[in-house]
């Protein structure tokens, strides 16, 4: 609070408010969580680990001189 006029100042409006918008962060990222998650992204991100394997598989067997 301002010592001159006794009103809220900026910093003490923010301040007041930041549990409330702890607690709306926390509760919608909780709620996020607990989205299904379609089937298609999951295949979506097998397909992008295999083809991650695969790259780093053939880019070792190129340092090492060996082929598959």
């Amino acid at each position: 609070m301002s010592l001159v006029t006794g009103e809220m100042t900026p910093m003490d409006r923010l301040t007041a408010l930041a549990p409330a918008v702890d607690r709306y962060v926390r509760e919608t990222y909780n709620s996020l969580l607990t989205l299904p998650v379609p089937e298609q992204l999951y295949d979506l991100i097998r397909s992008y680990e295999q083809h991650h394997e695969k790259q780093l598989l053939a880019e070792e067997s190129l340092k090492d001189g060996t082929t598959d």
